[in-house]
């Protein structure tokens, strides 16, 4: 069994070891539309949840075939975990103040930076909003999340925005830019997921296994 790292090389910080906030991240809202920016491009990483590392970047291996990421070796995450790797994306968002239908109030604009984690289905919901407006297009518009709650989970209903991004205004586009340059998190990669040796990843996953809940694949699968 292949126990190689292809891990994206960053620097990991847990966010709570700072005291982030929950306000750092993006999230969508039941019953709310959010007006957003993406202010850089998203990074992607194959990941692993385990309870007390938070997600970690899976020892398994992939390759590029035509654009698609394909698993050449399973890794030692699949192994204990029972489970394949997801795919995580991660995004440094300007999400802006506005009512619960996305609008404005007012002439004055308020934003602050946050980073926004998704997975498969909302690239692929991105991806086709690209395919139809196009790259440059794209990047000059606003996104609208609208969240659905089903079940315990909120689903974000992703579309854009008909007219120019409110932050690329003349007058605006400088002082976003110039805030963005001096905003802490705007490096996405270190919060994605973390890299962890073989015995660190033995060690968590024997901590699941010694829970009262049963096996390690029924904890993880819960």
């Amino acid at each position: 069994m292949a126990t190689k790292n292809n891990a994206v090389d960053s620097a990991w910080t847990d966010p709570r070891s700072l005291g982030i906030s929950d306000r750092t991240f993006f999230k969508a809202e039941d019953g709310k539309t959010r007006r957003i920016y993406l202010m850089a491009d998203p990074i992607r990483a194959h990941v692993q949840f385990v309870p007390g590392l938070n997600f970690i970047h899976t020892f398994s291996t992939f390759e590029n075939r035509n654009g698609t990421l394909v698993m050449t070796e399973e890794g030692l995450d699949m192994e204990l975990l029972g489970k394949e790797p997801q795919l995580m994306w991660m995004v440094p968002v300007l999400v802006y103040d506005t009512d619960k239908s996305g609008q404005l109030s007012g002439k004055k604009v308020d934003y602050e930076f946050q980073l926004w984690s998704f997975y498969t289905n909302d690239y692929r919901r991105l991806y086709e909003i690209v395919t139809e407006w196009g790259v440059d297009e794209f990047k000059q518009k606003d996104l609208l999340i609208t969240g659905v709650k089903k079940g315990r989970f909120i689903n974000a209903t992703i579309s854009i925005a008909a007219k120019t991004a409110v932050c690329l205004r003349s007058g605006l586009k400088e002082r976003v830019l110039s805030e963005f340059a001096a905003y802490q998190y705007r490096d996405a990669k270190r919060w994605i997921a973390r890299t962890v040796t073989e015995e660190e990843l033995r060690e968590a996953v024997g901590k699941m296994e010694a829970q009262p809940q049963g096996s390690v694949r029924n904890a993880t699968n819960s």
